[in-house]
């Protein structure tokens, strides 16, 4: 078995990987290359996930956004004068 942590940019846990068998037809244990690459791809999978937060917090202020213009487009041209 082969544990490893999904960690993002700046270092902190977002979860973990775990792989019970290796099968690749040569040997049952996980040996240290792929050590390695699970590490680098969790690497790779802990950034991923940080992006899709940073895209939805996006999305929301730009909804945000489009309300409030939304609503200053309704109010009376004249309101002011």
């Amino acid at each position: 078995m082969l544990v490893k942590p999904i960690v993002d940019y700046e270092g902190t846990v977002t979860g973990v990987l775990q792989a019970i068998n290796k099968e690749d037809g040569v040997s049952t244990v996980f040996n240290r290359a792929d050590e390695i690459v699970i590490q680098n791809f969790m690497q790779l999978v802990g950034i991923t996930l940080r992006n899709v937060e940073v895209y939805k917090d996006a999305i929301a202020h730009c909804k945000r956004a489009q309300g409030m213009i939304s609503m200053l487009n309704s109010l009376p041209k004249n309101l002011g004068k």
